[in-house]
């Protein structure tokens, strides 16, 4: 039974007003405590002036620098936002004009000496209307702060003892690649203490944030709380070596609503996480030919997700007579969590050796063992990398190098589901990400950041896309996930039984660069196939085929080029094509003109579809005065295939001035897009005017 209305506890509570009543205060307190206090400043020039002519006089407080600014800003925005047959809101239509004005001010102090006890404030305050009235901004950099109070101070600072603590309020808003708004409302405050002996030098420091920020066009929230405790010491107990021990401890509430109209969120996660980790760097020599490199961590994670690891990396480099180098490494992978627990074990030796300065080859031996509850595994891997450079005429380099291993795995186990934890992925655009296990249950995946704090949403932050048997992931832009960002994904699927093969891998690479780097092509063969398989219905090998050429041009001012792909893959066979083309040039030391084009089209050979993308941006920078300038930027992006359809024109005129102290910015802007059926057009225009002192 659901508890009633007036009993029920918000996830989050809207302090907004609370807040600013509080910062303006404060803000008004310290505007008036540092300009009286600067006024006694200079008032006391006598015989207790601070430490003049050598004497040994102070001075309580002493203000050292006085800054800030003063601004006036207008903007005049219409936008219509269509939103397709995603919802029941088809479209929105607005025209407004927006002000705002304020001030900043940074004071820097100290108390009776600046290595005693120095204090810095920065205050700001802009008071405006309409804060949740604009939803789009075609201006990537864009960040309007609302209410800004940042307190630090620094006791003993350059001492032995050193105790530091600081104080933030923070209410703004910023873009987010040019798709909506987001309003970002922060506190946080910490403490951290330094003390540097010669015996054991450690710090240690305390840290509590709690944040909330809101997609202005979807009202969705994102909120969290942290708690952070940090410490550190290190010793060295001969001449070279060094040796470092942490310990953090995180308590983290993180929750993600998707509408301010639901009285329960799905996506709350709390974990309360420590870490301690022991950095060891020994070398045996003043040359260091003889290194030995150790890291041994616990990392122990309770609360929504139970998860517990357990990591060994040791490493020992020997350079041996004969130009010969022989690198080790063991690493030792223990975890434990509520559905499987794992231990993992990989050795690695490699022997290498360089003749001349033309030819690096190595011989390398590979072993990785995995015990899981369920199941064992074995990899291993032997083999040869060969490297050869020689400068050739015109000016040029021929790069040559073969890569060959043979590898053989073996699995002893039953046909079951797993349960795959923390696996790490990059997402990049224009790249085709798989994940890493085939049968993939789509049900079960979900996608968090490193702490695994926060979960992102499908359909929002990202898309899954079926290719039998893998499932793609891609990012959506203008989701929580930045491009090229690291995300950490759960799933579960179907693991074959019991199997046994053999891999062979070769590798192939030529490169030639001539006249100085202006002309390169190169070429790429890779290949891989399997021998002696003993498989189970689950089992998917990748056997392949991958060809890559390309060339390209560099004349300074000019440079571009082509790049060539085919993969054949019993998996997802696919051709590419690349083309790319950058141009910069600089006319009588005044204008700067720059043009990028980027165009790269997937052709998926089973599904018999393409995946297109491209992108063209332009900028011309003009400096009119010494201090006056005008720039110019225009974008397009293109995106077609499935689920990533996108259509997006940015453009923006922009003209900067200073007067004296008086900073004057103005400018246009127009941007349309088009995202999976979502349309949004933007035409607006804004001024500001500034003084600083």
């Amino acid at each position: 039974m659901s508890l009633p209305a007036w009993r029920r506890k918000p996830v989050y509570v809207d302090q907004t007003a609370v807040k600013n009543y509080f910062v303006l205060n404060n803000i008004k307190f310290i505007l008036l405590f540092i300009l009286l206090s600067r006024l006694n400043g200079f008032a006391q020039n006598g015989s207790n002036g601070y430490y003049r002519n050598g004497s040994n006089g102070f001075k309580v407080w002493k203000l050292t620098s006085l800054s800030g600014e003063v601004t006036a800003k207008g903007f005049y925005r219409e936008y219509d936002l269509d939103y397709g047959a995603s919802t029941t809101i088809l479209s929105d239509k607005q025209q407004y004009t927006y002000m705002m004005g304020g001030a900043l001010l940074n004071a820097k102090s100290f108390f009776l000496h600046p290595r005693f006890f120095k204090l810095d404030i920065t205050a700001a305050y802009y008071p405006e209307t309409n804060r949740r009235n604009y939803n789009v901004v075609p201006d990537l950099a864009e960040v309007t702060t609302l209410n800004k109070l940042d307190i630090r101070g620094a006791l003993f600072e350059q001492k032995k003892i050193t105790i530091t603590s600081f104080f933030n309020l923070n209410d703004s808003y910023q873009n987010r690649e040019s798709i909506t708004d987001i309003k970002s409302d922060s506190r946080q405050w910490g403490s951290a203490l330094f003390y540097g002996n010669g015996f054991l030098p450690f710090s240690a420091s305390y840290y509590q944030r709690q944040w909330q920020q809101t997609v202005m066009a979807t009202n969705r929230r994102t909120g969290m709380v942290e708690r952070v405790l940090h410490g550190r010491t290190n010793k060295s107990f001969f001449t070279r070596d060094k040796n470092e021990l942490t310990y953090s401890h995180n308590e983290s509430v993180n929750q993600n609503i998707f509408s301010t109209e639901q009285n329960q969120n799905p996506y709350r996660v709390k974990n309360i996480i420590d870490e301690i980790r022991l950095n060891n760097n020994i070398p045996f020599d003043s040359k260091r030919k003889y290194l030995f490199n150790s890291i041994i961590s616990n990392f122990n994670q309770d609360g929504t997700r139970s998860f517990n690891r357990f990591q060994a990396l040791e490493n020992l480099s020997l350079s041996l007579p004969g130009k010969l180098v022989l690198l080790n490494h063991y690493n030792l992978n223990s975890i434990r969590q509520e559905k499987n627990n794992s231990d993992n074990q990989r050795i690695l030796s490699s022997l290498s050796h360089k003749l001349y300065k033309n030819l690096n080859s190595r011989l390398f031996f590979e072993f990785n063992r995995t015990k899981h509850d369920v199941y064992t595994e074995n990899i291993s891997k032997t083999g040869i990398d060969l490297q050869y450079t020689r400068k050739i005429p015109a000016s040029g380099r021929l790069t040559l190098s073969y890569l060959y291993f043979r590898g053989n795995q073996n699995m002893k186990s039953a046909s079951y589901s797993i349960a795959v934890t923390n696996e790490a992925y990059t997402l990049s655009d224009g790249q085709i990400i798989l994940l890493k296990r085939p049968y993939v249950d789509q049900q079960t995946v979900a996608v968090r950041n490193a702490a695994g704090t926060f979960t992102y949403l499908v359909d929002f932050d990202y898309i899954l896309v079926d290719r039998y048997p893998y499932l793609e992931i891609v990012r959506v832009p203008g989701g929580q996930i930045a491009n090229n960002a690291t995300v950490y994904i759960d799933y579960s699927a179907t693991r074959p039984g019991s199997y046994r093969y053999d891999t062979d891998h070769h590798s192939f690479a030529a490169n030639i660069i001539l006249f100085n780097r202006k002309f390169e092509i190169y070429y790429k063969l890779s290949a891989q196939d399997y021998k002696n398989v003993t498989e189970t219905e689950y089992q998917t090998l990748n056997y392949f085929t991958q060809n890559t050429a390309g060339s390209r041009l560099d004349f300074g001012i000019i440079n571009g080029g082509i790049e060539l792909e085919d993969y054949k893959s019993t998996l997802i066979p696919y051709r590419r094509i690349r083309y790319f083309l950058n141009i910069q040039k600089k006319y009588r030391e005044n204008i700067l003109f720059t043009l990028n084009g980027n165009m790269q089209v997937y052709h998926l050979v089973n599904e018999n579809i393409n995946q297109e993308y491209s992108d063209v941006a332009g900028k011309i920078a003009w400096t009119v005065f010494k201090q006056t300038k005008l720039n110019f930027d225009l974008m397009y992006r293109k995106q077609n295939g499935t689920g990533i359809d996108l259509d997006m024109i940015t453009a923006k005129g922009e003209i900067t001035s200073v007067i004296r102290q008086l900073y004057l910015t103005a400018g246009l802007e127009w941007y349309t897009r088009n995202y999976i059926g979502e349309k949004i057009n933007f035409k607006g225009a804004y001024l500001q005017l500034s003084r600083k002192f």
